[in-house]
């Protein structure tokens, strides 16, 4: 009797698809490629953030050289104005969104004398621009002072810019960085330069 169930169809069908191993392969596709495309994923963010980063401190260098040298100088007020600053930075690191609203720009003037410490924003560095629990853009008061000749000047600039994915979330290249509520993620430059005598 014993015999006859085990022959009886259902059980040895059964018993044949567990000595199978067919299916093994996409079990072990199934395992483990999420986790390799969130890996490529995230080294793909990683990349852009790391690319605007760069073209970000570019733009802030080149607009402090033309400052430097007097080429940013407005006709009307004979000095440079916070505006075309942020223009010159906007042109150059192609910033997304609307770029004059999300840069907040601090120009100031180091006192040589005393070489005082700097007032500094709220993540220790340069302001940013923030957005409140409705989405809407919260500018920092900042200082913007263009200086004079044979000045020694600071800038800290910093810009709000998105991610490919909500900055909470477990990547390990942007976990780490400062962000605002939306999932937007700061990123900043410092630079320091001498006004040329003109």
């Amino acid at each position: 009797m014993i015999t006859a169930v085990l022959e009886s169809s259902p059980l040895r069908r059964l018993r044949r698809g567990a000595a199978k191993e067919d299916g093994s392969v996409a079990f072990e596709f199934l395992l483990w490629f999420p986790i390799f495309l969130m890996i490529f994923i995230w080294a793909i963010e990683g990349a852009v953030l790391m690319s605007r980063s760069t073209m970000f401190d570019r733009a802030v260098e080149r607009a402090a050289r033309e400052v430097r040298l007097g080429g940013l100088v407005d006709p009307d007020t004979g000095a440079v104005s916070r505006e075309t600053f942020v223009n010159q930075i906007c042109q150059a690191a192609m910033v997304e969104g609307n770029c004059n609203d999300l840069v907040a720009i601090e120009m100031l003037p180091v006192d040589t004398d005393a070489w005082g410490g700097l007032p500094l924003g709220p993540e220790g560095g340069a302001a940013c621009v923030e957005r409140d629990a409705g989405g809407d853009l919260i500018r920092p008061a900042t200082d913007f002072e263009p200086g004079i000749e044979s000045q020694l000047m600071v800038v800290r600039v910093c810009a709000l810019t998105r991610v490919l994915f909500k900055a909470d979330s477990p990547n390990p290249f942007v976990y780490r960085l400062p962000t605002d509520d939306e999932g937007g993620v700061y990123v900043s430059a410092v630079t320091v330069f001498v006004v040329e005598p003109s």
